[in-house]
């Protein structure tokens, strides 16, 4: 199991849980006074690279937007921090239902039933317009990052 500290930033990093090209996304926990907080879960913890963290990109925009517009198909921002090292430090529930991708490889021959993959679409393009309202095209619409909370 791979531990990475962040104590600056109160947490610990269990595992990866995806990697993309803007961020990396760990299992996480949060810490108090340098040990593991007894009262908090994991949580995930999205760790923006330097480069996308700048000023008027496009996740800098989706971060904004998740901290000040809740939604209900869009993950809740806990804490978002900016690290000396110029990484974004987004911490979020932990959505422990998996991805899309994964209850569609679960799903009897590799697809879901229309009356099952309907309300998912459905949830899907209301978060995508709460997006576009707000001036954030999301660049990485897929099945593998789009997450179940239950």
């Amino acid at each position: 199991m791979m531990l990475t500290p962040w104590r600056d930033y109160g947490y610990y990093a269990h595992n990866v849980l995806g990697k993309g090209q803007q961020a990396t996304v760990y299992r996480a926990f949060r810490l108090h006074n340098g040990m593991p907080a007894q009262d908090t879960g994991h949580v995930a913890l999205k760790v923006f690279k330097p480069r996308a963290a700048d000023a008027g990109t496009v996740e800098s925009k989706a971060l904004e937007l998740v901290q000040a517009e809740p939604h209900d198909n869009i993950v809740k921002c806990l804490d978002c921090q900016m690290g000396h090292d110029k990484r974004v430090y987004v911490t979020m529930p932990l959505a422990e239902g998996g991805s899309v991708a994964d209850l569609v490889s679960r799903a009897a021959g590799g697809r879901l039933a229309e009356e099952e993959a309907r309300p998912l679409f459905r949830q899907l393009l209301a978060a995508l317009l709460h997006c576009h309202q707000h001036g954030v095209a999301h660049m990485d619409v897929k099945p593998a990052v789009r997450y179940l909370t239950c």
